[in-house]
């Protein structure tokens, strides 16, 4: 019975760690994806290189629009009833709706748009909220009605109030975009990449 216990025990030393499922492992790569996307993005802001609106797009809301696409394609692929099926994949996926939903927010909170809130158009100018409009457009399956189930089986990556959210900003962003206005003084200066000096103390 001894060889038999050391013979089993060989063969279990053999098999090697767990095969993680599929859907583990791509939900474990866009999480992965997303959070080096927004460190990535926050150090930008912090070195004020993506001051200017032609930058603002092609190195971060770019960046973000691919980034949410992979992850929307990879979570749509899958059942609810798969994400469901195991404790880790579902805890994944609710991770993973709240990194691409707070990818998305600092996309709209970087750039020329650095330090506002998110979805706050009124002094940036016209410009900058086409961008962010298109921005929202083409990244985020949202319509009129809500809808961002791309089938019947599979599941929303956005919650209800997370989808709400995203409508507003794309509601204020056409509003600004209408308006015609051109940025204001101070949002002018920031997007052209020129620090706020330092107030002159009165003698």
């Amino acid at each position: 019975s001894e060889a038999n216990d050391r013979s089993d025990g060989a063969a279990s030393s053999r098999q090697g760690p767990a095969v993680l499922r599929p859907s583990t492992v791509e939900l474990s790569h866009c999480l992965s994806r997303a959070r080096k996307l927004k460190r990535s993005i926050r150090e930008a802001n912090d070195a004020e290189s993506l001051s200017s609106p032609s930058a603002w797009r092609s190195n971060c809301l770019n960046a973000v629009s691919n980034c949410v696409g992979e992850c929307l394609s990879i979570h749509s692929h899958y059942t609810a009833e798969e994400l469901d099926s195991e404790d880790v994949n579902k805890e994944k996926s609710a991770d993973l709706s709240v990194e691409v939903f707070q990818l998305i927010q600092l996309g709209l909170q970087s750039g020329p748009l650095r330090g506002g809130k998110p979805g706050y158009f009124k002094r940036c100018g016209s410009e900058v909220a086409g961008m962010a409009l298109e921005f929202l457009q083409r990244t985020v399956p949202v319509g009129e009605e809500g809808d961002a189930t791309p089938n019947n089986e599979s599941r929303e990556l956005f919650s209800e109030k997370q989808k709400d959210a995203i409508l507003k900003w794309m509601a204020d962003a056409k509003k600004a975009v209408e308006a015609g206005k051109g940025p204001s003084k101070s949002m002018v200066s920031r997007q052209q990449g020129k620090k706020r000096g330092k107030k002159k103390e009165k003698k």
